[in-house]
């Protein structure tokens, strides 16, 4: 495997987590035992909301933004010193990793039992993986950002976090176009989400990152405001500053990331601020958390050949999701936006 840090293979729906032969083609930073851990311990309400991304789609952005509105919803709701990024009691937990680590979950599950609700969560889980409470509709707020922009950031995500060290071109050939990072196939990964929604069996806020980028978040604080049924006022054109770009970034540099300091964890994130002030470029990469986050940067890392590799790649994927062909329409795909 091109990214053996990662596990691959495991079930896309929680209903084939405990069979005899637990597979399939979901790939995770988590092990299958931490899925299965999930599904036992974990206790959902019809409350619950996720907010649910691909990885590098602009997660860490849409928890900042709606932080702040749930701070206006409950006084007592923590937001740590760092970048909120899931690792740690506060802000939007990441149940899955958290999950992995042993000595965390017991404390993690009381932590989440004595959240105010709606308690809102961070996942990159399929939407049949995302845990639900029998009778009530899975409540999403996902985030979705163009595929090309979308490997660009996870390529630098992969060589600064995980020790990758294939270019980007490598990293094109033989994790892109194989399907083989994290969450696997772009496409698949939403055209589960987008059919759910279709067929009613989840409630969904849909955010478009090339669209929340036109006015720094604005309007998406007013749509996650009213999806989380916030119930107070609020301003948006504040919060939206308050998250913006350059002010995480500075968080960032000087704090980190945040995560609870424990001797697993230490092992999985020690001596990693994520936070290279300098963005890098497809000849060196970065470790920043907060890198860029524009659109369009694409085009400084795709050559003439791989983006008619990718244009074959894309018709056949469409071919295979339909409906995320329907929803976003192949020019999307190919960088026109």
């Amino acid at each position: 495997m091109e990214l053996d840090m990662l596990f691959h293979n495991l079930p896309r729906d929680k209903n084939l987590l405990f069979g005899d032969d637990p597979k399939g083609n979901f790939i995770a930073i988590q092990p299958l035992e931490t899925f299965q851990r999930v599904h036992k311990d974990f206790r959902p309400k019809g409350s619950d909301i996720y907010i649910s991304t691909y990885p590098k789609n602009g997660t860490t952005w849409t928890v900042a933004l709606t932080d702040h509105l749930l701070k206006l919803k409950n006084a007592n709701h923590k937001t740590p010193e760092g970048i909120a990024v899931g690792f740690n009691l506060s802000s939007c937990p990441w149940i899955e990793f958290l999950a992995k680590i042993d000595e965390l979950w017991p404390v993690s599950l009381e932590y989440f039992s004595e959240m105010a609700e709606p308690r809102v969560f961070k996942t990159h889980s399929t939407e049949a993986l995302i845990p639900e409470n029998v009778g009530y509709r899975k409540r999403i707020i996902q985030v979705m950002r163009n595929p090309l922009d979308t490997f660009v950031s996870s390529w630098h995500h992969t060589y600064g976090k995980y020790g990758y060290q294939g270019s980007f071109d490598r990293f094109f050939e033989k994790v892109v176009l194989t399907d083989s990072f994290e969450s696997g196939s772009w496409f698949e990964y939403h055209e589960e989400f987008l059919n759910a929604s279709e067929e009613g069996k989840i409630e969904v806020l849909f955010l478009k990152y090339e669209d929340m980028k036109i006015d720094d978040g604005i309007d998406a604080v007013s749509k996650i405001a009213e999806f989380i049924d916030l119930g107070c006022e609020f301003d948006a054109g504040k919060i939206a500053d308050m998250c913006n770009l350059k002010k995480m970034k500075a968080i960032s540099n000087k704090s980190g990331i945040a995560s609870i300091k424990t001797i697993q964890v230490k092992q999985e994130v020690e001596g990693l601020k994520w936070a290279e002030i300098d963005p890098g470029t497809k000849n060196k990469p970065s470790n920043a958390h907060i890198r860029k986050g524009i659109v369009g940067d694409w085009k400084n890392y795709y050559n003439v050949e791989q983006l008619e590799q990718w244009a074959k790649y894309v018709d056949e994927a469409c071919l295979k999701y339909p409906k995320t062909l329907e929803v976003f329409g192949r020019d999307y795909f190919m960088g026109v936006i």
